[in-house]
């Protein structure tokens, strides 16, 4: 989903390249075969980053760029390796490790692949991919497709010839991934297409991914045992939710900690916990306030600023979607007929909808956190419907 679910993430992304700034970029290279290598990124925080590689006759192609202050560093290191051009950047989604260097990487002569959705995002692309796409580049035939996990525009690669899977964000082996806006049914759906196309020896690759050497990588039996660590989370979560206890209450339950404590990353990541979990409620146990397809239709239509600025609603597979390019792509969770929330974000943000007596639907007014992160992308005011 484009933008919505890493606020706090992208402030930690941002916060590790801060303090990697004076400091040249690490990798660790694990060669997977003759053509495939994972570059790890050493970041400075509680995780590293990784991004693939795939090298043949025709040139070389990455999945993910990492961030565009280490691009030079990244290049430099490609370079150690092959002396092929970067041909197509595969671009999983758009948490800013995944496309921060898109633009560097194409000013080189670099192909931009990513999902539809990323036209929302402050994020360059070129060639944008619905559901799937499958291309031969040299020997190796790579498998794209949209997945419904973690964000509204995350992609997974399949190196088929090779047996190598990139999920990113999509899975976590050292840490939970956030749901999305699809919940846990969306994580799950993920998970499988993932598992109906692994085998035992197939290298499952994380986005984010532990501190420890030994763990850069991943498989299929560790992603069929995340698989279950999720489902037994969000199902407790859940139990305690219909009790009546509070995120912050559910985050120091002693089943959900016991659950959690073999992640290499749970000593560091339990001081957020309840932020995950505020998250999980949000996307798999708040209902929504009751409108009918046909009242949500209503506010289906274009508003504009007086700048000209827009933000477009829409409607799909019934749900309701708040949209603007270079900037937003969100599904909105409605609270009353009037606020509907930005679901599966943290803080206070929502749109403001002006309803008139006989169901009209005139205006929506943004009401974003001051100096919060969405604030700084999305336009404050009020936007007066121009089109339905």
């Amino acid at each position: 989903m484009l933008n919505r679910l890493w606020p706090v993430f992208a402030f930690l992304v941002i916060a590790m390249t801060q303090a990697n700034e004076d400091a040249a970029p690490q990798y660790a290279v694990n060669k997977i075969n003759d053509r495939v290598y994972v570059l790890t990124e050493l970041w400075n925080g509680d995780n590293n980053g990784n991004a693939g590689v795939l090298i043949t006759e025709k040139g070389v192609l990455l999945v993910g760029t990492l961030m565009t202050k280490s691009a030079p560093a990244l290049e430099h290191q490609l370079k150690l390796i092959t002396d092929k051009p970067v041909r197509y950047v595969i671009n999983i989604d758009s948490d800013p490790y995944n496309h921060h260097a898109n633009r560097y990487f194409a000013e080189r002569g670099a192909t931009i692949i990513s999902h539809e959705n990323m036209r929302y995002e402050k994020a360059y692309s070129e060639l944008l991919v619905n559901e799937q796409l499958t291309m031969q580049f040299g020997n190796e035939t790579v498998k794209i497709y949209h997945s419904s996990a973690h964000q509204l525009n995350h992609i997974d690669v399949f190196f088929e010839t090779s047996n190598v899977l990139f999920m990113s964000d999509g899975y976590k082996a050292h840490w939970l991934t956030s749901h999305g806006p699809n919940g846990l049914k969306g994580l799950l759906d993920t998970f499988d297409k993932a598992i109906a196309l692994a085998d035992d020896k197939t290298v499952i690759v994380t986005g984010n991914t532990s501190k420890h050497p030994d763990f850069y990588l991943s498989n299929k039996k560790t992603l069929l045992k995340i698989r279950q660590k999720h489902i037994a989370y969000t199902h407790r979560i859940g139990e305690l939710f219909n009790e009546g206890q509070t995120a912050k209450e559910i985050a120091k339950d002693e089943i959900i900690n016991r659950l959690l404590s073999d992640f290499d990353l749970y000593p560091k990541a339990k001081q957020w916990l309840s932020e995950d979990i505020e998250l999980v409620i949000e996307t798999d146990f708040t209902k929504p306030f009751p409108l009918s397809l046909d009242t949500l239709q209503h506010y289906v239509g274009v508003y504009a600023l007086a700048d000209g600025t827009q933000i477009e609603v829409l409607m799909k597979n019934e749900r309701i979607f708040a949209r603007s390019e270079n900037a937003f792509l969100f599904e909105l969770l409605p609270l009353s007929k009037e606020i509907f929330d930005f679901k599966g974000t943290l803080g206070k943000n929502n749109l403001l909808f002006g309803v008139e007596s006989n169901g009209m639907v005139t205006s929506l007014t943004t009401r974003l956190e001051e100096d919060g992160w969405w604030s700084s992308r999305i336009k404050a005011g009020t936007h007066k419907r121009i089109r339905h």
